[in-house]
């Protein structure tokens, strides 16, 4: 879909879906009159989660997957814990205990792996999958496109 949509696209398409769901949740649950109780303060609230929060982040995600590739991109999710860590102590919360610092020690390894091994190749994972290895990677190898094509390379898995 990112690749079809592009990252505007998701993130436009995934807020406007989720606000008809969550209109419709708050329509049948709190009634139309809440509306009435929001104040000016509750709207800059709304309008700053959708528009920072959410439609920025979308953007920022699905460039990060679309420029990096979801390996890579996916690597960025282990940097949210540990700058939860860091900004909390910073906020005035405790210094993290010595469990925390060892979760961001086992973080740091991974993201240095991740970053450090090299890009991976579409080609050699169909090879394994040629060479009759019935492997779990060797199936889902049977599933990527070839080299080159498109989303629509016409394989179904």
């Amino acid at each position: 879909m990112l690749g079809r949509l592009g990252p505007w696209g998701v993130a436009v398409h995934s807020c406007w879906i989720a606000v008809v769901l969550l209109a419709a949740i708050g329509w049948a649950t709190e009634g139309p009159a809440a509306v009435l109780t929001l104040t000016p303060a509750h709207l800059l609230a709304v309008g700053y989660l959708a528009v920072v929060v959410t439609a920025v982040a979308f953007v920022l995600w699905y460039g990060a997957v679309a420029a990096l590739g979801p390996a890579r991109a996916g690597l960025l999710t282990g940097v949210v814990p540990v700058a939860a860590a860091g900004l909390g102590a910073a906020l005035g919360d405790p210094v993290p205990g010595p469990l925390v610092w060892a979760g961001i020690s086992l973080v740091a390894v991974g993201l240095v792996l991740g970053v450090s091994a090299g890009p991976v190749h579409r080609g050699a994972a169909v090879a394994v999958q040629a060479a009759g290895r019935t492997s779990a990677s060797a199936g889902a190898a049977a599933c990527l496109p070839p080299v080159g094509a498109g989303a629509t390379s016409g394989r179904a898995c």
